[in-house]
């Protein structure tokens, strides 16, 4: 399952559970360990991932801009050549950065496996494999 869902997707598996929950070849929530409280709160999660808030960005900026700095003020700490100093700052700066933006796409990665593995997930994999349409 592809993660974040299509409006289009996530209105396909509402209307056809709704509609087709009492067929005997329609899929099961029971079968999948899950019931309709948890696919109703996945459903909403699955579209909302990808939605960044104008604040969570900017708090996002603030902690790239404060981790690009720490380096910079350490070196600042030091008394040999001031243009090396910069240098190895704004260079440390960088590197740091690309740490964190490194462990941040990693720990969001480990996140959408984790949610695509769950049950409410695994339901609607099915939901949509008996509609035979591909997410």
């Amino acid at each position: 399952m592809t993660i974040p869902l299509s409006d289009e997707t996530v209105l396909a598996i509402k209307t056809a559970v709704k509609e087709h929950h009492d067929d005997p070849d329609f899929p099961k929530m029971s079968d999948y360990d899950t019931d309709e409280e948890e696919v109703k709160d996945f459903l909403f999660d699955s579209q909302v991932i990808e939605e960044v808030t104008m604040e969570t960005e900017k708090k996002r900026l603030t902690r790239i801009g404060i981790i690009f700095v720490i380096p910079v003020a350490i070196m600042a700490c030091f008394t040999f050549d001031t243009k090396l100093r910069l240098l190895i700052g704004v260079c440390g700066g960088i590197v740091a950065c690309t740490l964190y933006l490194l462990g941040e796409k990693a720990y969001q990665h480990h996140q959408d496996k984790k949610l695509a593995a769950s049950g409410p997930a695994r339901y609607c994999d099915a939901v949509l494999k008996h509609l035979q349409i591909d997410a």
